[in-house]
Order: structure tokens, then sequence, then C-alpha cells
């Protein structure tokens, strides 16, 4: 069931952030569907700074490091990108199960082969509707 739909420009993407904030009021596990370089993690910096991160805090891409982790307070927030998780992947070896997490955001989610312990509560697809427009599309999972 589509919980909000929405077509946003780049320039207005803080305000669409604050909107799904204010949306979540449980901690969740969202899966972030989109092609690469459609703004999945552009998104997840817009959402972590309406929740309250330092904007001086870069939030990056995990394409790499697999792995970033934000706190605001008490709160803490883990971003993945599974694109490269593949055979060797293991949730226990990243350590992504050792705290409780307000916000889990998954890139690529469909990569990891072994079991996904982490049930998403949330799917955010994003479809590119030109350079600066694209259509968000959040979904609530029973």
């Amino acid at each position: 069931m589509i919980a909000i739909e929405k077509r946003v420009l780049f320039s207005e993407l803080d305000l669409w952030a604050r909107e799904v904030s204010e949306a979540l009021t449980k901690p969740f596990v969202m899966w972030l569907e989109a092609e690469m370089g459609s703004g999945k993690t552009t998104f997840v910096r817009h959402f972590l700074y309406q929740r309250g991160l330092a904007k001086s805090i870069p939030v990056t891409s995990p394409t790499y490091t697999l792995f970033n982790e934000y706190a605001i307070g008490e709160k803490h927030y883990a971003h993945l990108d599974l694109y490269r998780g593949g055979e060797d992947f293991s949730w226990a070896e990243l350590g992504v199960l050792d705290r409780n997490y307000e916000g889990i955001f998954l890139e690529w989610p469909h990569q990891v082969k072994e079991s996904l312990d982490l049930a998403p509560t949330h799917r955010l697809q994003i479809k590119r509707e030109g350079e600066e427009l694209r259509l968000f599309q959040l979904f609530e999972l029973p």
C-alpha cells in the first residue's frame, strides 16, 4: 500500500524529507529501490538532516564501505549499500545487528544472498523523471 507518493524537484527535497521523517514515528527498516544515480543517498542525507543531524556532518554513499552509521542524540541510524554484498556478505560480520537503530536504510537489498535478517517496514521507490525531477513512492509494509 502506498503511504505517500510525490513528484519532487531536487530543490524541494528538504520539504519531502521532512514529510517522510514526520510520517515515520517508530523505528524503521527502509529498502531504497532505484536505479544507480537516482538519489537514494541524497534522500538519506536530507532525511537525516531533517531528523537533526548537523549539516557539517557529511552523509555519503556507503558504496565502498557498505555501512555508514550516524548518531543524532541518543538515536542511531544505519545506511547500507548492498550492491557489492554478494555471496560473502554477512550481517554478523558487518555488525549491523549489534545495535538497536532508530532507522536503517538499505540500498540494493536484493543483492545479498544471505537471508535478510532485517525485515523491511517501508520501501521507497525512486523513479527518475528528468534531470531534476523524481517520483517518490513510499510503501508501508505489513
